[in-house]
């Protein structure tokens, strides 16, 4: 089933640090790496640099959010993950925010991007690009769409960072 329009969004002007973002990366079959690239930046968020170097060397090309869960688990790093009819709700969204850890989310038609929090009436996204691209959505809005898609989200366990100065 195909996910129904994204609802608007407006990329913040200010620059996010470059450190925060994810390149994404293309397979040998020349498909990106959206959902790699979502993880990786959430581990490094989150001091798990080894991992995100590993996985980045390692992984490639389509995924779902079960194939990171399969990845974090032979790796040793503890998770939460949410879909459909599992804690799939605002709730699990608004707990990765106020622990200030990130989440890689499907979002949109095949694709993940990284889920930064909550600011007030807006959600706050990372494209997956370069430089990196933070957007603002409506919350309301993209909690909608986050769940029409599905509502897959996966965040690590690891203590979140300090509160960052550019939040």
């Amino acid at each position: 089933m195909r996910s129904p329009k994204a609802p608007p969004v407006r990329q913040i002007k200010k620059r996010i640090p470059v450190e925060l973002g994810e390149r994404n990366w293309k397979s040998r079959s020349r498909e990106y790496s959206c959902w790699w690239a979502s993880t990786v930046c959430m581990l490094r968020h989150q001091g798990l640099d080894v991992e995100a170097d590993w996985i980045r060397d390692n992984y490639s090309g389509a995924a779902t959010v079960f194939d990171v869960g399969r990845v974090l688990t032979k790796l040793g790093v503890r998770y939460v993950i949410t879909y459909r009819g599992v804690h799939s709700g605002a709730d699990f969204l608004e707990w990765v925010s106020s622990s200030q850890r990130l989440a890689a989310i499907h979002y949109g038609e095949e694709h993940a991007v990284t889920f930064a929090g909550f600011r007030g009436p807006s959600a706050i996204i990372i494209e997956n690009g370069w430089p990196p691209r933070a957007y603002k959505i409506d919350k309301g809005a993209f909690i909608r769409h986050w769940r029409s898609g599905g509502g897959y989200a996966i965040t690590a366990l690891a203590p979140p960072p300090p509160p960052q100065p550019w939040r």
